[in-house]
């Protein structure tokens, strides 16, 4: 992959050049893929439900510890946040309280109503860094991805040109 996805590159000399019938058939096995990755999906959501990883609201998550979870309020200069919850420990000798267990709301980041959603996941989400800095602009950080589904929850970014 080119250091550059967004500049044109040289023609190729044999292009794959599809017919119609050829085409339709290509829809077709798109349309079967897209399906069995749904499939995919809804059926990890269901499994992490069962095994307590999982619940639509933060209050239904339970930790090991017993004690809720707590959305904490955080704030970036670039991107967009994920929303994350963490079970405060106890306080040692006058030390702020240590996060023992944490959680994220996989949610689209990019809408206000998200209804394809795992909602509340015990653990971190998976963290992608990524540089799409070309010659005149771009950006360059980490991407966050929730752990079962795989959709983009959140970005920081550290350069932005």
């Amino acid at each position: 992959m080119s250091r550059f996805p967004h500049m044109p590159s040289l023609p190729d000399e044999n292009p794959l050049i599809l017919n119609g019938k050829e085409k339709k058939v290509l829809a077709g096995l798109n349309l079967e893929a897209s399906a069995i990755l749904r499939k995919r999906t809804l059926y990890l959501r269901e499994v992490a439900r069962r095994k307590g990883m999982t619940s639509a609201t933060l209050e239904g998550l339970k930790s090991k510890s017993g004690k809720p979870f707590v959305e904490e309020k955080t704030k970036r200069s670039w991107g967009r946040d994920y929303r994350q919850a963490t079970i405060m420990g106890d306080s040692l000798a006058g030390l702020p309280p240590l996060a023992v267990e944490t959680a994220y709301l996989c949610h689209s980041p990019y809408s206000k109503e998200d209804p394809d959603s795992c909602g509340w996941v015990k653990g971190r989400p998976v963290e992608q860094e990524y540089d799409d800095i070309s010659f005149l602009s771009g950006s360059a950080g980490t991407r966050y991805y929730c752990k079962i589904c795989g959709k983009q929850i959140g970005e920081h970014r550290m350069i932005v040109s």
